[in-house]
């Protein structure tokens, strides 16, 4: 507990404590430089304002350098080469909507993990970042949009409907970044990605066409579930299953309202075949 309770310090705060707990610990990692600290001079509020107690010493970390890696720093005195390097991306969150418990969950065990390995004197890097979600954010938006304005991405056309999307990712990425923040989460914020990033994708398509070439992934032809509201192919975790007993006839989104489709049945279809 308390080697937990340390990890959650900055540096400088592990030393000072110790001192006055009256026993020493030694670190392998020394800071590069020690920042000012906050002034603690202000007056003791009543009680204790978590928001305002944890952004105060959040943001000092942050602007101290905390978060970087030790080889970001030009006056190391010791070779970055001995160091053992440790170094891990965040699952980026979908930018869909908000941060929930379980992404703090999550996160909370990533940075006591990142922590300890600082404390090692490691040369440790977390990336932060958020995934554009494709369908589902597109879905999402498309909502947005009929909910606003009553009209579908067809109606708004391709460069409205991408300039509301664009929108919709950067506000939602402000704000899981910081929600993540809230959390204390030490992450190396200047190296923030975004899936849709030049280079991500890049590095996405370089991926791919090499696994194809090692015939580690292949093309095929499958059953798919094609959604005719979005136009496109949905995976299974973006289909909502609905059994039908017997043959049925729905409305579909986006379709002729005054027309249904037909379920729950098979057709024989009887081909003629020329020559046959």
């Amino acid at each position: 507990f308390r080697m937990l309770h340390l990890c959650r310090r900055s540096r400088v705060s592990i030393l000072t404590t110790s001192v006055r707990a009256g026993w020493s610990l030694t670190l392998p990692y020394r800071p590069l430089h020690i920042p000012t600290k906050p002034s603690l001079h202000s007056p003791i509020a009543p009680s204790y304002d978590s928001a305002q107690v944890e952004s105060y010493w959040y943001n000092w970390w942050e602007s101290s350098g905390l978060f970087k890696p030790i080889s970001d720093y030009h006056d190391v005195k010791d070779s970055n080469s001995a160091r053992e390097t440790f170094s891990m991306v965040i699952p980026p969150p979908n930018v869909t909507g908000s941060l929930h418990i379980g992404h703090a969950l999550t996160n909370s065990i990533q940075d006591s993990i990142v922590r300890w390995h600082r404390m090692l004197g490691h040369n440790t890097l977390w990336v932060p970042g958020t995934d554009h979600a494709g369908i589902s954010t597109q879905v999402v938006v498309e909502k947005k949009v009929k909910h606003d304005t009553g009209m579908t991405r067809h109606d708004l056309g391709r460069e409205k409907f991408l300039e509301n999307v664009w929108a919709w990712s950067r506000t939602h990425a402000a704000r899981i970044n910081e929600q993540q923040k809230r959390t204390g989460a030490s992450l190396d914020w200047s190296r923030a990605v975004f899936t849709l990033d030049p280079s991500l994708s890049d590095a996405v398509v370089a991926a791919f066409t090499k696994l194809y070439e090692d015939g580690l992934i292949y093309r095929g032809n499958r059953v798919v579930h094609f959604c005719p509201a979005l136009q496109t192919v949905l995976s299974d975790l973006e289909v909502e299953m609905r059994p039908f007993e017997k043959p049925a006839t729905v409305k579909l989104p986006n379709q002729n309202p005054n027309h249904k489709f037909e379920f729950g049945v098979i057709h024989d279809i009887l081909y003629e075949i020329k020559f046959g």
